[in-house]
């Protein structure tokens, strides 16, 4: 059972949303803000309970907004970085603390950064060390 959710996102971030599937249907939203505001977070209390069952799917989608920005964006900790998390509040306690996923590699090769390579908004290469791409 879902009972409060804090979305979260970075400066870029204008909209924030939890998707929720059974048997591949998508039900109603967990929990939404389409007028996101870094600097307005809080963990909502939700005003019905959402159950969850085994085999549900869960979806975090984050809409971004970097038309002011001239690099590219890259995902991070830093405020000017970005991420796309939800944070939910759940009872009774699972047997789990953290639940993740993220995107494979291949797919962010060949989705993220070889096109952002071509376009030339990004110009380090895929086997440079963080180290390496500051110097």
């Amino acid at each position: 059972n879902v009972i409060a959710s804090m979305l979260h996102s970075h400066t870029a971030g204008t909209a924030v949303w939890v998707e929720h599937f059974r048997n591949k249907t998508k039900l109603l939203n967990i929990d939404q803000n389409f007028n996101y505001d870094f600097n307005f977070q809080d963990t909502i209390l939700l005003r019905n309970e959402v159950k969850i069952l085994p085999g549900d799917d869960i979806q975090v989608v984050c809409r971004y907004d970097t038309s002011d920005r001239t690099a590219i964006t890259l995902g991070g900790e830093g405020t000017s970085d970005e991420m796309c998390l939800a944070f939910l509040v759940v009872y009774p306690r699972p047997d789990i603390a953290v639940c993740l996923s993220q995107i494979s590699e291949e797919a962010f090769i060949g989705d993220f950064l070889t096109p952002a390579i071509i376009a030339g908004y990004y110009t380090n290469t895929v086997n440079e060390s963080a180290d390496d791409a500051t110097q």
